[in-house]
């Protein structure tokens, strides 16, 4: 192998550049996933661990520093965000205060192939900070570097090839990575796993997942991403996972999510201690919180078992910010086109360096093309339509510094439990009742469906059977309540006389189970209820150790209750206009009859909905 001429009587370093590319016969969808998680790629390739910090940037946003040791030198970099486009490439570049180099910039191209396939084309210029350093950094680059991604490349292409590549077989591990699993600790959490209720065969896979899973798979277990990989019903493994971690195997965390980069901040492994508020460092972002926005229940291995540390090697890859399709740095007086392929749905452009954002719908008829500018004259949020499929983007940045410029998609990322999820399962409260908040501490929840019950003429049922009898009548009508309510994925919140609170995250789930209320209860031919529901924000709080909601949510569910007649439920027009509501009263074969009303403490007039029982043949 020749090499380059080195120093030749020069005292400063040259631009140095070089290449090399593989050819994947997996697609540019398939691939971009794996290519594009530059942590786990260079954990996999023995690249030293990072120990990253963030400063304020007082231009917006903040500032990136990373470090770590190498050849018994430290280096010290200013790393700047990545800047990708979606599936097609992306590149990062690091400005270096002290070490070897002085600058890095590396850039990956995904170029598709007639064949189906594609070809990852990766790109490196580096300059070192002295001439003496040429010969390392040429030979790092040039031998090491180059071999390490090419052998990851290598196993990627293989474990593509499984049916169903998870990051043990895609990424390689490192030597330690996995603790041992003695036979007789293995039949120690299988029997505790099974006296909490954990089936046989799911035991076994939560084994594997916490003894036989990579550091960085352990770090934010996702029970919903879980049930997509075994093809089993989310909320029951959410209900399996409950259950294990009640038995040692796992324990639970709170994350508290940015808004921005959508990662975990902050994580708690008790509700007591949760903030007011929590910041974003690498955003330079503070938050308020929001079960279901800003809070994700996630699982780990419990300490007892496996001690995983939280290690860094990258930080600003596209796969730490999966929402963002699309991340460039724009340069001051600068303009980007791309083109983005969109799908069906909400998106948003937004730059840390303004206040304006753009919420974008993708629909048939829109735009083919969108031009943003990126300005600080007159903040607002822009309003536009798209087309779905190909657009056009450009951008223009009007401002005398770097700006960044993000498309992301609005929701929430895939697989993801929020906080509200989990609050509105009854199970998680009967395993769990210490888990609340702190007394007098409020917590908004942007959505949720609030229900109740109550019985009709209760006090004349007491006079008409006796206490006794009618005590008995009660209590079978909370089993039936009660049944009903965790089927349908709710929380008994709290008993009021004779009557119930339940809350549920989705408006069909709770009239789902006021469905089989009404008709389970008629069936007893006991008692006649009454049930009204609705949904919006409302805050939880700890009253009396016990998780409660409160706002104007519930207090507008309650109020509407006392215009419902025996045996109907009561729904709002909020609740009328869910789509998923509309469904399930079509599947049932029911009809809503409006009705407006004056509700006692709100002004003007609410639409109310009337759904009446089927009558007995």
């Amino acid at each position: 192998m020749r090499l380059p001429p080195f120093g030749a009587g020069r005292t400063i370093s040259v631009v140095r550049s070089l290449s090399w590319s593989w050819r994947f016969t997996h697609p540019v969808s398939t691939v971009w996933d794996w290519v594009t998680d530059t942590d786990r790629l260079n954990r996999s390739i023995a690249l030293p661990a990072v120990r990253f910090r963030t400063e304020p940037d007082p231009e917006g946003g903040a500032r990136q520093f990373g470090e770590f040791q190498v050849w018994g030198l430290k280096l010290r970099w200013r790393e700047h965000p990545y800047h990708w486009v979606f599936r097609q490439s992306f590149e990062v570049e690091r400005a270096y205060l002290s070490g070897p180099l002085k600058y890095l910039k590396i850039s990956w191209r995904l170029l598709p192939l007639p064949d189906g396939g594609c070809e990852v084309v990766q790109s490196s210029t580096y300059q070192t900070s002295s001439w003496i350093f040429e010969p390392i950094a040429w030979l790092q680059m040039r031998i090491e570097t180059r071999r390490g991604f090419l052998k990851a490349y290598r196993r990627m292409e293989s474990a593509l090839a499984l049916p169903k590549p998870q990051p043990s077989s895609v990424y390689a591990p490192l030597k330690g990575d996995l603790p041992e699993l003695t036979p007789r600790l293995r039949k120690q959490l299988i029997e505790r796993m099974r006296q909490s209720g954990v089936s046989p065969e799911i035991a076994e896979r939560f084994l594997e997942v916490a003894f036989g899973s990579q550091p960085p798979d352990t770090l934010r277990i996702r029970p919903f991403a879980y049930a997509r990989l075994w093809e089993v019903d989310p909320l029951e493994l959410l209900s399996q996972f409950l259950r294990a971690a009640k038995a040692g195997v796992f324990e639970m965390s709170w994350d508290l999510i940015c808004p921005s980069c959508k990662g975990a901040r902050t994580r708690l492994s008790d509700l007591a201690k949760m903030p007011d508020a929590a910041h974003c460092e690498q955003c330079n972002l503070r938050f308020g919180l929001d079960f279901d926005q800003s809070i994700e229940v996630s699982f780990l291995p419990h300490p007892s078992l496996r001690t995983v540390a939280w290690v860094e090697y990258c930080v600003g890859g596209p796969a730490n910010t999966r929402h963002r399709l699309t991340q460039l740095r724009v340069p001051p007086g600068g303009k980007i086109g791309f083109d983005q392929e969109l799908s069906e749905g909400t998106y948003r452009i937004r730059s840390p360096q303004i206040e304006s954002t753009w919420l974008i719908e993708a629909r048939e008829g829109g735009a083919p093309e969108l031009k943003v500018a990126l300005s600080r004259r007159d903040p607002q949020e822009h309003q536009e339509t798209v087309q779905i499929g190909k657009v056009a983007f450009g951008v223009t940045n009007t401002l005398k510094h770097e700006a960044l410029f993000i498309l992301e998609e609005a929701g929430w990322l895939e697989d993801v439990c929020t906080g509200a999820m989990l609050l509105s399962t009854q199970e998680f409260h009967e395993l769990f009742p210490a888990q609340v908040l702190r007394a007098g501490q409020e917590i908004q929840v942007s959505s949720m469906t609030l229900l109740f019950t109550d019985i009709k003429d209760s006090a004349a049922l007491y006079q008409r059977v006796g206490d006794a009898k009618a005590f008995e009548i009660v209590t079978r009508h909370f089993e039936i309540l009660t049944a009903a309510v965790k089927k349908y994925r709710g929380f008994v919140v709290k008993t009021i006389g004779d009557s119930i609170m339940a809350s549920f995250y989705s408006p069909e789930d709770a009239l789902l189970a006021a469905l089989e209320m009404q008709t389970e209860v008629l069936a007893s031919n006991t008692v006649s209820i009454k049930v009204a529901a609705h949904c919006g924000p409302c805050f939880v709080v700890n009253r009396n150790d016990r998780l409660d909601y409160f706002g104007t949510t519930v207090n507008l569910a309650a109020r509407a209750l006392g215009f419902c007649e025996s045996d109907e439920i009561l729904i709002t027009g909020k609740m009328i206009d869910d789509p998923l509501v509309k469904d399930v009263l079509s599947q049932v074969g029911r009809s809503a009859i409006q009705t407006v009303r004056e509700l006692k403490g709100f002004e003007g007039e609410f639409e109310l909905y009337r759904i009446q029982p089927i009558p007995k043949s």
